[in-house]
């Protein structure tokens, strides 16, 4: 009974705290995720196990059912929204009712302001809680207290924020959450550079009391943070936590903006909002905003899972609903026990693409990508880099390029331009005055060569590199591999115009991708001849990275597993053995561990 008690609770350690981080653009499903995981398992709206089961998939999908009809925990959902909401009640108060006069109509404003001091004392009798040294002896009643005030006063609260401000909320707490990274208070955008963690910092301090509750009535501690957005928060819940998992939630860009327009936003209103998120033209944030401002892009390209969630914004989508809860249902079933089922081809294959990106040089976006026939055998791969012989810009120095040290590295061009030597030179100057750790000086030649001349601004030619999708084809050709016709392309980037161009050619017939290129490739050279000859193109869901592997190697052989478990020395279960598997003792004592 030993082996089996010990393997039982190596697998409830792991199940015992769980963070699911989600992120996507407004629009996408985020929230939907998270009521979908807040629900009990019977209200999950999950279709039957097939029956005659007739695919590999199906008998994946039975399964995780049968394993989360068992196991399934309903998530402690965490807003960020909600998070950014509670630092209204604990600056100054002139400061603050000065900064939400300027985001409110004035009509609203004496009643939402004097909603703001109303909660103000309510929070303050509770947030002590927070605090680690107070939460370590806080009472199961004081912690009870604090998420009655989490769950429905401020809940009841950003009811009220809505109402007065209308359209204007999501800007409004977008600006709060710019702000609270830069200076730690909602009114200030003042740059204050010790207070860049405070959001993800506060939330943190929810997490951890949030676990400590519910391992307090031995349950397990399954929580859900919607939406994350800045991809240096995401690194710090993946530095604090090790049981954090980033979902990624993607829709088709139609689907999502139709879900806005019911939401009453106008066509002017959701642009606004996209270029607050996920910057047109693919343009880089510069300074201090590239740190504290939202960054979706740069967040979906960290994620560990992606979830796709299809069909336009209708009345009773529960079909889409079933698709989405199937996805999420899968992904924490892995988490509690990884190895239950096997990836699929699609996984397989994007994994292979998203590990070949690292081997990229470019010094703006690493992106992979692989080739397979229509069997989902991988024929070849890429990364976006330059031509073979040639050196990489993340290896080489303006420093170099200046002083003429390691001229193989550079063309006649660079070596032999008086003027772009010369705004390589006062490029070099600037960045050793202000570096003190031995960086090196590495430069983007398309930017700098671009920058020259206005009328190549965002000219995607004179880019050193071969795309992936690029080198992935020339592979193929240049070592005599198969044609591609009915072939399947995976890349971490939807394909540029000139890629699928070249997709077209080569007669790929599916296209899958996990972050969306900017350009009008999807919906003009795709989306172009006859629709027969078209690639279907497919936003990617499953894991990726490491995330791939901590989901299905499994902890232990599944064979030695089961073996434990049908041992002839195995007693019945009696009371005392359902006892031992709930949370037990020890098990709360070291995850209620706090950190210094």
């Amino acid at each position: 009974m030993s082996v089996t008690h010990a393997i039982k609770k190596l697998f409830r350690r792991r199940a015992s705290f769980v963070i699911v981080g989600l992120t996507g653009r407004t629009g996408s499903g985020c929230t939907t995720s998270a009521r979908l995981l807040s629900l009990p398992f019977h209200e999950l709206l999950l279709n039957p196990v097939a029956s005659p089961l007739t695919s590999p998939e199906e008998r994946k999908f039975r399964i995780i059912r049968d394993f989360a009809q068992k196991n399934w925990e309903p998530f402690t959902v965490i807003s960020v929204t909600q998070t950014i909401a509670s630092f209204l009640f604990s600056g100054d108060e002139n400061e603050t009712a000065t900064f939400l006069r300027t985001l409110i109509p004035s009509s609203a404003a004496t009643t939402f302001l004097a909603e703001v001091e109303r909660v103000r004392p309510i929070w303050r009798s509770v947030s002590h809680v927070l605090q680690n040294a107070t939460l370590a002896n806080a009472t199961e009643k004081e912690i009870d207290a604090f998420f009655d005030f989490w769950d429905n006063e401020l809940t009841a609260f950003l009811r009220v924020a809505r109402l007065a401000l209308g359209n204007g909320f999501s800007h409004a707490f977008q600006t709060m959450g710019d702000n609270l990274r830069s200076s730690g208070k909602i009114f200030s955008p003042k740059i204050e550079t010790d207070e860049f963690y405070v959001l993800p910092e506060r939330v943190g301090q929810v997490i951890v009391a949030a676990r400590a509750m519910l391992h307090k009535r031995g349950r397990p501690a399954c929580i859900a943070i919607d939406a994350l957005r800045n991809p240096f928060e995401i690194q710090y819940f993946r530095e604090r936590f090790a049981s954090f998992y980033l979902v990624a939630v993607t829709t088709a860009d139609k689907d999502r903006k139709s879900r806005l327009v019911l939401k009453n936003l106008t066509n002017t209103e959701i642009k606004k909002l996209d270029n607050k998120e996920y910057p047109s033209e693919n343009k880089p944030l510069a300074g201090y905003a590239q740190l504290v401002s939202q960054n979706i892009q740069a967040c979906i390209e960290k994620a560990d899972i992606f979830l796709h969630n299809s069909g336009e914004a209708v009345e009773g989508r529960k079909e889409d609903l079933k698709a989405l809860a199937q996805q999420l249902l899968t992904f924490v079933c892995l988490m509690q026990h990884p190895g239950l089922i096997t990836p699929s081809k699609v996984e397989r294959c994007m994994q292979i693409a998203y590990s070949a990106k690292v081997n990229s040089g470019c010094i703006s976006r690493q992106v992979g990508a692989a080739v397979t026939d229509g069997s989902y055998s991988v024929k070849g791969v890429g990364w976006n880099d330059v031509p073979a012989g040639q050196i990489s810009c993340l290896l080489r120095r303006a420093q170099d390029l200046v002083e003429g040290d390691d001229e193989s590295a550079f063309s006649d061009y660079e070596l032999q331009d008086e003027k772009f030597k010369a705004k390589i030179n006062g490029r070099y100057k600037k960045f050793s005055l202000v570096d003190a750790v031995g960086r090196s000086s590495a430069f983007c030649f398309k930017s700098e060569f671009n920058s020259l001349d206005a009328r190549n601004k965002g000219n995607q030619v004179h880019t050193r590199s071969l795309h992936a999708e690029e080198n992935a084809f020339l592979q193929i050709s240049k070592y005599g591999g198969p044609g591609l016709d009915g072939g399947i392309l995976f890349s971490t980037a939807s394909p540029c115009e000139l890629c699928s161009k070249k997709a077209f050619q080569l007669g790929i017939k599916k296209i899958y991708y996990i972050d969306p290129y900017p350009g009008i490739s999807l919906n003009h050279i795709l989306s172009s001849g006859p629709k027969n000859l078209r690639p279907e193109v497919i936003l990617f869901q499953g894991a990726v990275g490491q995330a791939f592997h901590r989901l299905y190697d499994p902890i232990l052989p599944f064979k030695d597993e089961m073996d434990a478990f049908i041992s002839p020395a195995i007693e019945p279960l009696d009371e005392t053995t359902k006892d031992r598997d709930a949370v037990d003792p020890d098990l709360i004592a070291a995850q209620l561990d706090l950190p210094d």
